[in-house]
This record gives structure tokens, sequence and C-alpha cells, in this order.
């Protein structure tokens, strides 16, 4: 290879060995190379290694004649600088990537030196020398949700608890911090004392100087120079009483039906649940509403007899939710989650709003029509700067529309012009 690996991340199946599995690696010149391999179970090369004979060989120029088995894939210059870390996210089929350079999606004036990613808590913890932990919600990179501050030297190594709901930071100096994510506070701080750190040197660490393995061993563990250190976790706090599961994974909508007088409950496993308010009990259940993809959003029609469903990757549907028939499919007016849907009765049209940053209207006169295009011709085009993440009708005849910087817009139906704004959007505060 011309240039040198700093850093890799391989994701396999462990559920379905029979799918392809991937193998990344971040350069020194800023590329990010991507190995899959097609049949991972069955053989990874075209040649069969064998046990004895010591190390075996491919070289990278010979990847062509390996193409029965597996691809290989470049994205070049990521990074205007080496590549620290990288991981797959195999749910958003994305890769995360961090640098010492402060040109990137999540600007840190003093790079990213660490992260990690926890999907069921939906946070990415980064660490920088600049001695700050930074919390971000993975969808926002305009502005870290929290920054922890405490350490006095540079961060080398972030790794998420889940369970406890704790990130646990280690910087340079030997020193590992123990993070509350919901309080945002520090709950212990522990001074490790490594052999090589005697006499006030500053220890000296690898690129990875953290691990969590996680049950049943529960430990973290910490590696210096020559030395490993093991830390044994306690146990979590226990759950006062157990709550009977509705879904599989966590929720994220909840609306009721004051028509049918029944609840509808939608999860990020895309599963859909309908319930009886009165008795407690499951009516109807439709799995993989969206395919695989995380709902984000639902509403009734006015006539409460429609379900209206959103989701991360910019799909729409129209439910009959008493039997889980999908009666209409809406396009995507981009590949960016979808944050409020709001059907207007006597105008015949469903609104939608979302990380695209503008109003997509879509046609709902014909209920014959299976597939609707979405169409992105709002007369008053795209004021809004950041996503959009309300919309509501205000009677007789506007709506108004709330994103993320705080703008909040007020349009009327009619002229699909700019009413009033509210409140002007401001800059984030970095």
């Amino acid at each position: 290879m011309t240039d040198v690996p700093y850093c890799l991340d391989y994701w396999y199946d462990q559920r379905n060995s029979s799918r392809s599995s991937l193998l990344i690696f971040g350069l020194d010149n800023g590329d990010i190379s991507l190995l899959k391999f097609k049949k991972p179970a069955t053989q990874l090369f075209e040649t069969t290694f064998l046990s004895e004979g010591g190390a075996q060989k491919i070289f990278m120029q010979d990847l062509p004649q390996h193409s029965k088995w597996m691809t290989h894939k470049v994205l070049p210059k990521i990074h205007p600088e080496m590549i620290r870390q990288v991981r797959y996210l195999p749910d958003n089929d994305a890769i995360i990537s961090s640098s010492g350079s402060s040109r990137s999606a999540v600007v840190i004036a003093d790079g990213v030196e660490c992260f990690d990613h926890n999907r069921n808590l939906n946070i990415l913890v980064t660490g920088s020398m600049d001695h700050y932990i930074r919390v971000w919600n993975p969808y926002v990179t305009s502005k870290p949700t929290a920054i922890l501050s405490g350490h006095s030297t540079g961060v080398i190594g972030v790794v998420i608890h889940e369970s406890f709901a704790q990130v646990f930071s280690y910087s340079k100096d030997a020193v590992i911090k123990v993070w509350d994510v919901k309080e945002q506070t520090c709950v212990q701080t522990i001074v490790l004392k490594f052999p090589s750190s005697i006499h006030g040197r500053m220890p000296e660490h690898g690129q990875f100087p953290i691990h969590l393995q996680p049950t049943p061993h529960n430990s973290l563990l910490v590696t210096c120079n020559d030395y490993i250190g093991m830390m044994k976790l306690g146990k979590g706090a226990e759950p006062q009483s157990v709550m009977p599961l509705t879904h599989d994974t966590q929720l994220c909508c909840a609306i009721y039906n004051q028509f049918f007088k029944q609840v509808v409950t939608g999860c990020d496993s895309s599963c859909i649940a309908v319930w009886d308010i009165e008795t407690g009990n499951k009516a109807v259940v439709f799995s993989n509403a969206h395919g695989e993809e995380e709902i984000t959003t639902m509403v009734f029609d006015d006539n409460w007899r429609r379900l209206i469903t959103g989701a991360r990757n910019g799909s729409i549907k129209v439910w009959n939710f008493q039997n889980g028939h999908n009666l209409h499919k809406l396009e995507a007016a981009a590949d960016a989650e979808v944050t409020g849907i709001l059907p207007i009765l006597d105008k015949r049209v469903i609104m939608a709003v979302g990380w695209s940053q503008q109003i997509t209207v879509y046609d709902d006169s014909d209920q014959d029509n299976m597939y609707i295009p979405a169409s992105n011709d709002w007369k008053g085009g795209q004021i809004h700067k950041e996503d959009i993440l309300a919309i509501d009708k205000c009677s007789p005849s506007f709506i108004a529309t709330g994103s993320f910087d705080g703008e909040i817009i007020i349009w009327d139906i009619e002229t699909e012009k700019l009413f009033i704004r509210l409140r002007k959007g401001q800059p984030p505060d970095l």
C-alpha cells in the first residue's frame, strides 16, 4: 500500500452469517478503504488459506483478482489529514470517522481524538485534545447537546456503557472519569498509577487505550506502555419494578384516536401497534411498516380513520390502522427524516416537513392512487435554514412551522406565501 492504515473496524451480522461483512480502515492521507466480503463464512479471498505455513499475504494491487469473493472501494480525502478512528453503523449503513482536523461535519477546533456511538441512547460522544468531552445527537451536527469538562490533559479514549447510561473517558495523564449521560455530571474520578508514569513522567499510550468488555465480564481495560489495567465494574441500578414491554425497541411515537378510543404506538424497529384504551389489549400489530427504517412521526387524518406515518429515510405511508392495510405510499422528497405531517381535509392535500428544510405537498384527492408523487413547488420557497421540526394548522387558513434554530413562520395556505415571521432563527452557539 502506498499509504499507511492507522485504524480499522470490522463488522459482520452475528444473527446471519451468510450475509456480507465489511472491513473498514482509515489511512494516514485521509482516505477510507472498504473491503466487502461477500461470503465471509465460506471464504474471504480467491486464495484458500492453509493452517500451516505461517502468515500469508494478499497484496492490494491484486484485489481485482478476488472479485468473486470480495470488493474494494476507496472513499478519497474524507479528511485532510490522518484518520484516527472509524466505525461502521449497520442500522444506518453509515460510517463515522474522526481526525485531528477541524474541517469536518462535527466541527471541533482541536479535532476529534476519539469517539463512541450508541444507537439505543442516540448519542455520539467525542474526546479531544482541548480536554473536553462532547455529547452529540448523531443527526444534529451544528452543536453538541452537552460539553463535559474536568480533565486536565487531552482526552484520548471514550466508551459508552449503555446499561449504566454512563460514559467513561480517559486522558493522557492516566485519569478515568465516569459521567452520567442524563445528568451530564461527573460521578467518579479514578487516577491510575502505572509504573511507566512514576517520577511525574507522562504515560505513553497506543492508539486505543481503553476497551469496555460488557457482561458477563463487565470490565474496563486500560493499556499503557507495556501494561494492562483491568477494573471490574459494579452492578447497575436495579429497576424498582418490572414493567411489561409493549415493543422490542424504544418507542418513538404514541397518539390517541378519540373516535375509536384507541392508542397507536410506533417503535424504532418500524413496528406499529394498536391498543384498546379501555382494556389495554393489543388490537392490531403490523411489523416492518417502513422496512428497517425508524418511524419518526405519526398522525391521524381529520376523520380519524387513516393513520399517516413518516420515517427517518423520508418515506411516508398512509394506513387503514384498523387492519394494517397500506393505502398509499408517498414519494420521499429527500433522503431525510420526516418530523411532521399535516393532512388538510378541505384542501385534499397532505403536507410534510423534516430535515429537508422545505414544505412538501402531496395530492390526497384520489383515494385509488397507491403511489403519490411529492411536490416541492411550495410558492413560499425554502425560507427555513435549519431542519424543520414541527408543523401545525392555525384556523382558518394558516399553518405554522418551526425549525431547529428557533425560527417560527406562519404561512397562508391559500397563497402559499409567508404571512408573518414570529421568531427569526438564531445562529448556533458553538
